[in-house]
C-alpha cells in the first residue's frame, strides 16, 4: 500500500519545488531529502531490493548529465538536485524518451513562461519568474518527471 502512494508523494514534492522555484528562484535543499527518504521507504517495502541498485545508477547518470548542464549551460544547481531526486522514480527503460520529453517540456515551458511574463509580469511582483527574464529549470524537470512516472 505504501509503495503505491510514493509516486503521489514524489509528484507533490515536484510541484512544491517548482512553485518555490518560480516564486523565489531557489529550490531548498530539504526538498532533495524528501526524495531520498521516499526512495529508502520504497526500497524497504519492496521484495526485490536488487532492482533498485539499477535505479540508483540511473539517477546517478541523470545527476552526471545535470552537472554537465550546470557547468556548460547554466542549468541551476537546485534543478540538478531535483533531476537526481526525480530520476530515482522515473522508468529507466525509456532514457531516450525521457531526454526527448525534457527537451520538449523545456521549449514548451519556456514559451509558456514568456507568454505569462509578457501578460502579467511586473517588477514589483512577488514571483521571481514574473519580475525577471528567467526560466525556472524546475518546470521542465518536474513536467518531464511527472509524465515519465505516470505515463511511461
Amino acid at each position: 500500500m505504501i509503495a503505491q502512494l510514493i509516486p503521489y508523494a514524489v509528484a507533490a514534492t515536484l510541484v512544491i519545488a517548482t512553485v518555490i522555484d518560480m516564486r523565489t528562484g531557489k529550490i531548498p535543499n530539504w526538498l532533495s531529502y524528501i526524495f531520498f527518504g521516499l526512495f529508502i521507504v520504497l526500497v524497504a517495502v519492496s521484495p526485490d531490493k536488487a532492482a533498485f541498485a539499477w535505479q540508483l545508477g540511473f539517477a546517478l547518470g541523470a545527476f552526471a548529465i545535470g552537472l554537465v548542464l550546470y557547468a556548460l549551460l547554466g542549468f541551476g544547481a537546485g534543478a540538478v538536485k531535483l533531476l537526481f531526486g526525480a530520476a530515482l522514480f522515473m522508468p529507466m527503460e525509456h532514457p531516450f524518451k525521457i531526454i526527448g520529453l525534457m527537451l520538449l517540456t523545456l521549449f514548451v515551458g519556456g514559451l509558456i513562461v514568456n507568454l505569462v511574463r509578457a501578460k502579467f509580469g511586473r517588477e514589483d511582483s512577488n514571483w521571481r519568474v514574473l519580475q525577471e527574464r528567467v526560466m525556472p529549470m524546475s518546470l521542465p524537470v518536474a513536467a518531464t518527471s511527472l509524465i515519465s512516472i505516470f505515463w511511461l
